[in-house]
């Protein structure tokens, strides 16, 4: 009966540890792999978002012609499910589709694995944890 019960209790909570983070649980290094823009989508394998601590944020782009890696850093700021991205200097515009140095998202989804952004211009952006 004990052995049930412990059988239980571990099936238990990896089955919780598998399921959907809560929002804010976004800390880490997120690898671009598709933007859905008008309709259409771009598969995308060099652009990397960097969230660390509670506000920090780099974005790598890696420029394959040059064989190097491009980055911009700012800061984020997190409510409800509204991603706020700004500070982040003039070279974002050069080595990003961004047309300003911030930026808002709707963070539409995220697991310990996937995260989905919409940004406020309607693109969304799919991403895998790297």
């Amino acid at each position: 009966m004990i052995r049930y019960i412990l059988l239980i209790i571990v099936f238990s909570l990896s089955t919780a540890s598998c399921g959907d983070m809560s929002f804010g649980k976004i800390e880490g290094k997120w690898q671009l792999k598709t933007v859905e823009r008008n309709g259409a989508t771009v598969k995308v394998d060099t652009v990397w978002y960097n969230f660390q601590s509670q506000s920090l944020f780099m974005l790598q782009v890696y420029q394959t012609q040059d064989d190097r890696y491009d980055w911009s850093t700012g800061f984020r700021t997190e409510k409800d499910n509204i991603l706020t991205i700004e500070g982040m200097d003039q070279n974002i515009t050069s080595i990003s589709d961004w047309q300003d140095t911030a930026r808002v998202f709707t963070i539409e989804r995220l697991t310990r694995q996937h995260l989905t952004l919409k940004s406020s211009e309607g693109y969304l952006y799919d991403f895998i944890k790297f």
